[in-house]
């Protein structure tokens, strides 16, 4: 059956010659390209992929036959221009008939002209601003090119197992530098005979003294998605890595535009210590001659985005998981990666996952809107998440043994995914596939419900729905859950089996439930995990007592599952808040940044509840948080370890939002300090975020307008979100409305998103936000289609709601409207909205009793 959505494969390329000539003062490009090309089928018909932003007709497209002994191409081996040259540019295709018919195995010749402007969002070919000189702007250029969007930089088959080699020679600027996927062959002066290969060649050759080439050498054969490219006023650090495999010195470059140039030693440094331990860890040598990455103040991209997989789940899942926790790890143990995944990426996971408009990890992907909402948070953090409840399940030396078979067979060509179970199971002696094929290819999760005599457990698992409501018929699928259930024998030594696996409805298991006992050891697993009260309340002592057997990420664990238990009708959300109130001693900073997110949430949530309790809600947490600023202090020195520099910072903005009279003088007497004298050294950049919010938030004018300037002219890159974020705190009536004037006119395009997601925390602008989204749908349509940002505009408008009637207001106005680009994110957004309130419904009554009693006791504490 033909897949009209993907492209035909009566052709293939094998070879891209391109020529890209870039003007960063007119913010364009003009290219060229020789593309070779094997016929699979005899056809008369060539389609392949172009964007709609390039400038491309008839006129720019020949061809020519390459088959010099093919007795039946003789005579057309000179230029010939196709008939019937058509463009859709919805579906980024150009399509053209040939004046003869290509027998199967013949090799083509395509030439191809065009020019577009430099792209204003991140994707494509795009220009981001990088400062001034000289009073004047400078802008470099830039591609991000996965998962689709080699199309909007150059004609291609831009499909990930259309892999081909690419020789890229670079037109620019004198006194800029040109970055690419492979080191630099030479570099000279203009060459007329090059440029005229391209369709301005006259402009060029009126200034040809201002321009230069840069040639790279040829790539090995890969997919378009991973060609790189830049172009700018960039500095760079030089170092290497040695090669444990080869001794080979590799160099590495770290290229930024100057006004970064300060801040990129230390990336440099994580980089030349952590490739050697992959190459050590996967038996595998990096693969290209040099290592280059690119640090500019808007985008961060690596130039070498290398990878291994076609499938999008495995290649993204399987980097998040290496690069932020098993490798970093190895590094620097003390920045406790294991346990920031938790907070960042599992508890993420699990959130999208627990949606009906949830997807498959794996899917088959059939066409660019499509691949466009799959490559989500969902592709990313999920698919890490099974990978390391795989990697602990079977050991994590084992899993890595694992990928290196795996990769042994299969580097650079194309696999599947049960090429990898394939080798883990080698590895490992399990039948892996047996084991992990729910976990990608069906939606969702379970949730574990735990009943228990004297002598046993009994585990039931049923999927898990936010609503709380799953169906019989949604309640189908049966998950192999690898339970990693923690014990306390008579000695008091803790015990993992990870051997067990619930692979059927319900399982008993022999157990003395008088001792302490626990599944999910270390948050290792993708469910949550539902206990009775009465062994939620044991967990949480237990947790919180000295020397406990529970570890840290054991903590975070119960903390998260118990709010979102809450949420889904499985739990008292009273009985969340008594569990954090008994673990509120501890001072473990990644414990306390899942209580905070949990309690922002609830807050968030509620924040349309009588003043009454959301006052107490705001009491509440400054009974947690004061207590940790007055320990830790404002000031940060060099001697603080990660966690207390994390921690300070965290607790410090979490009082100030819960409006803690105090740490509120003390942030904004930094920011007036700053204000009278332009001195900013009272304003640690850890603290910038919560002093510039709270100034703006309980100031006015001068106040947002001083962070505005910030925003336009950062003292250094990492300011501009502090910026961001500060300027969508305001409650000021006339600076919101400056603010949505400035969205439209002044912010960056690729900042948009960014705004629109901070002002979902504010309480003030969070309806305002929703009509002026509506207003200018239309024109945010017509700019960002086609990119990430849509959706983040889209997420950023509504996810603040938490009512059903504004559910249904946003059916309404998007009922007709062309969201085909937009229909995973609107049913993501509307069932979180329901969700939300649906907790509300439920949970009210008994989140105003709770609160109420607490600060009875409170008071009466404080009285004796």
């Amino acid at each position: 059956m033909i897949n009209e959505s993907r492209l035909p494969t009566n052709v293939k390329p094998t070879h891209y010659a391109l020529v890209i000539k870039t003007d960063l003062e007119k913010l364009t490009f003009h290219g060229s390209g020789l593309i070779q090309v094997v016929v699979i089928e005899d056809t008369d018909v060539i389609v392949l992929n172009a964007g709609a932003n390039l400038d491309l007709n008839a006129n720019d497209i020949s061809l020519q036959l390459r088959n010099d002994d093919d007795e039946s191409s003789r005579g057309r081996h000179h230029w010939h221009n196709p008939l019937d040259v058509q463009r859709d540019t919805e579906k980024e295709r150009l399509s053209f008939k040939l004046p003869f018919t290509l027998p199967k195995g013949s090799q083509l010749q395509l030439g191809l002209k065009w020019s577009s402007k430099l792209g204003e969002t991140v994707t494509g070919y795009f220009t981001s601003p990088t400062g001034e000189h000289d009073g004047k702007k400078r802008y470099c250029s830039l591609t991000q090119f996965e998962p689709t969007a080699a199309r909007k930089a150059f004609p291609c088959w831009d499909e990930p197992l259309l892999k081909a080699t690419y020789a890229l020679t670079m037109i620019s600027w004198e006194g800029t530098v040109n970055v690419s996927n492979m080191p630099i062959s030479s570099e000279w002066a203009y060459v007329p005979e090059v440029g005229q290969r391209l369709n301005d060649s006259e402009d060029i050759a009126s200034d040809i003294n201002r321009w230069k080439m840069t040639e790279f050498e040829t790539t090995p054969l890969m997919s378009t998605y991973l060609l790189a490219f830049a172009n700018g006023h960039f500095d760079h650090l030089q170092g290497s890595f040695e090669s444990p495999l080869s001794g080979r010195a590799i160099p590495i470059r770290m290229y930024t535009s100057p006004s970064v140039s300060r801040q990129s030693q230390l990336c440099m440094d994580v980089v030349a210590k952590v490739m050697p331990i992959y190459e050590e860890v996967f038996h595998l040598e990096y693969p290209l001659p040099k290592l280059d990455i690119l640090i500019v103040d808007n985008h961060t991209g690596g130039m070498e985005n290398w990878s291994w997989w076609d499938n999008l789940w495995l290649n993204e899942g399987f980097a998040t998981l290496m690069g932020n926790v098993v490798i970093i790890d190895r590094v620097f143990p003390e920045w406790k990666m294991d346990s920031d995944f938790i907070s960042g990426n599992l508890s993420h996971a699990l959130e999208l996952d627990s949606a009906r408009s949830s997807h498959p990890i794996e899917v088959e992907v059939n066409d660019t809107d499509q691949i466009g909402q799959i490559f989500d948070t969902l592709s990313y953090k999920k698919a890490a998440s099974v990978l390391r409840m795989l990697s602990d399940h079977v050991g994590e030396e084992t899993f890595l043994d694992g990928v290196a078979r795996y990769l042994s067979k299969h580097v650079y060509g194309s696999s599947v995914t049960s090429d990898l179970w394939e080798g883990i199971s080698e590895a490992s002696g399990k039948d892996i596939s047996k084991l992990m094929n729910d976990w990608i290819t069906k939606i969702g999760f379970p949730i574990l419900k735990v009943t228990e005599t004297n002598n046993s457990i009994t585990v039931r698992q049923d999927r898990f729905l936010a609503t709380g409501d799953a169906t019989e018929r949604e309640n189908q699928e049966i998950w192999h859950v690898p339970l990693s259930l923690k014990t306390i024998d008579g000695d008091g030594r803790v015990i993992v089996n990870r051997n067990l696996v619930l692979n059927e409805r319900e399982m008993t298991i022999d157990l003395d439930t008088t001792r302490p006992f626990k599944l999910n050891s270390d948050t290792k697993g993708l469910y949550r995990t539902s206990y009775t009260v009465d062994r939620l309340i044991k967990l949480g002592e237990e947790a919180a007592s000295t020397g406990s057997s529970f570890s840290l990420d054991d903590r975070m664990g119960l903390v998260s599952d118990a709010f979102v238990l809450a949420k889904a009708g499985f739990l008292r959300t009273g009985a969340a808040l008594d569990l954090v109130k008994t673990l509120r001693k501890g001072m473990e900073n990644q414990v306390w940044s899942t209580i905070m997110y949990q309690l922002h949430d609830l807050r968030n949530v509620f924040w349309e509840q009588p003043t009454d309790v959301q006052e107490n809600l705001d009491a509440f947490a400054r009974y947690l948080y004061k207590p940790i600023v007055d320990e830790l202090g404002y000031e940060y020195t060099e001697s603080d370890s990660p966690d207390i520099v994390s921690l300070r910072t965290k607790a410090i903005w979490a009082a100030a939002r819960s409006q803690d009279s105090s740490v509120v003088a003390e942030l904004r007497s930094r920011f007036k300090h700053f204000q009278d004298t332009g001195d900013d050294s009272k304003i640690p950049l850890d603290l910038a975020r919560a002093v510039y919010c709270i100034a703006v938030r309980y100031g006015g004018d001068a106040e947002y307008k001083a962070v505005k300037a910030l925003y336009l002219n950062p003292p250094t890159p990492s300011l501009k979100g502090p910026a961001i974020l500060a300027m969508t705190a305001t409650e000021d009536q006339g600076c919101i409305e400056d603010l949505l004037v400035f969205i439209l006119s002044d912010a960056l395009h690729q900042d948009v998103a960014n705004f629109f997601l901070s002002a979902a925390a504010n309480k003030a602008l969070r309806r305002r936000f929703v009509s002026f989204f509506q207003e200018n749908f239309d024109k945010f349509l017509d700019k960002y289609s086609g990119n990430f940002t849509l959706s983040s505009l889209v997420k950023g408008t509504y996810m603040g709601l938490t009512s059903e009637s504004d559910a249904v207001a946003m059916e309404a106005f998007f009922k007709d409207k062309d969201v085909s680009k937009l229909n995973m994110v609107i049913a993501q957004t509307l069932e979180s909205i329901r969700a939300n309130s649906t907790w509300i419904d439920r949970s009210k009554e008994d989140v105003a009793s709770w609160l109420k009693i607490w600060k009875e006791e409170d008071q009466s504490e404080i009285r004796a």
